[in-house]
């Protein structure tokens, strides 16, 4: 994959960088005889180089191998499992310096039963940490059962926790780019680069549900409630060129200083500056209800009612199931659509 320094995003849509490369090789081994315990199974070991058209912004390296695996009983998993190499990134600082990436791993797993079943569930499970502490992970199930003829729902719940230490960067990264300030160091050509030490949890369910009345009078509904809440632990800048540490700010030389209205003063010698508080507490529901009616072949009748609800605090505490509920009460707007589409003939 080749995005080269030439190519001009507007022209075609949205690219979050150009003038890199990117090459991935894989070798996989099959076996589709039937055995003792499995049905089938592949594995293999691949590689992942990254790289840039300026040979001076270096490179990095992903290694891993990945196995699935079919029960006889027609289960199936899956296993993944990914080292991450020290090397650089230049687009962690949004167009600044290029910053060093650490030492890092990831593991995925997945387990799901029979393709054909009248129930049909799976589950995943996924974790990512680098040589500094920094930390993701994530698990997940999703649930589809038919009880009658005429009627499908499922349910997939998500939930995602991560942590970023006083470390750096790795493949799974921790640091989150906050904003650019001037009067930076002369190693930081005069800006300060800066980032935050994330602190978050995710928590969302996905329902959906499907009745069909008759072939041409169907009843769709989906809805999600979504909580999420954030937090800083610290914030940092980028030290030099190339380095996967943040100079951290209350050490080195600076203080930080969290003001009544829950933002930040940090003062550098004589150098003093404000970073706005971003803590957040958001809950959010989304859901569509949509009666669709064939009134003539060819002819349809829409009648939609969704609704989009939000709240959003300055708090970052914990989120549990309890934000879910509290999702539904929260403010937001009610649309009513009436739709339909009519097929004419000569």
């Amino acid at each position: 994959m080749i995005e080269s320094p030439e190519f001009e995003p507007s022209d075609f849509g949205r690219l979050n960088f150009a003038g890199d490369y990117t090459w991935r090789a894989q070798l996989n081994y099959r076996e589709t005889v039937p055995g003792r315990f499995l049905r089938a199974y592949s594995v293999g070991p691949n590689i992942l180089h990254y790289s840039y058209y300026d040979r001076t912004l270096g490179n990095r390296y992903n290694v891993g191998v990945n196995a699935n695996a079919t029960f006889l009983n027609f289960w199936s998993t899956s296993l993944s499992l990914t080292r991450y190499l020290r090397g650089f990134d230049a687009q962690l600082t949004r167009g600044g310096p290029v910053m060093g990436v650490p030492l890092g791993w990831g593991a995925r797993w997945s387990l799901k039963n029979r393709a054909g079943s009248q129930t049909q569930w799976s589950g995943q499970a996924a974790y990512q940490s680098n040589e500094m502490g920094d930390y993701t992970w994530r698990v997940g199930a999703s649930l589809s059962a038919r009880p009658t003829p005429s009627l499908e729902v499922s349910v997939q719940p998500d939930y995602r926790n991560e942590r970023g230490t006083r470390g750096t960067f790795s493949g799974p990264i921790n640091r989150q780019y906050l904003t650019t300030v001037p009067g930076g160091r002369p190693e930081t050509f005069g800006n300060r680069y800066v980032f935050g030490f994330p602190d978050r949890t995710t928590l969302s369910t996905q329902f959906r549900a499907s009745y069909t009345f008759k072939p041409d009078l169907t009843l769709d509904v989906y809805a999600e409630p979504f909580a999420a809440r954030g937090r800083y632990l610290a914030f940092g800048e980028t030290l030099v060129p190339g380095a996967r540490d943040l100079r951290v700010y209350g050490l080195d030389g600076t203080s930080i200083v969290r003001l009544e209205d829950g933002s930040y003063q940090v003062t550098d010698g004589a150098d003093t500056f404000g970073l706005a508080n971003r803590d957040f507490n958001v809950r959010s529901f989304r859901s569509n209800v949509v009666l669709r009616w064939e009134w003539r072949p060819g002819s349809t009748l829409f009648v939609v009612w969704q609704q989009n609800r939000e709240s959003r605090e300055s708090q970052g505490a914990h989120v549990g199931f309890g934000d879910l509920f509290e999702s539904l009460t929260a403010n937001g707007d009610n649309i009513f659509a009436v739709k339909t589409t009519v097929w004419t003939a000569r």
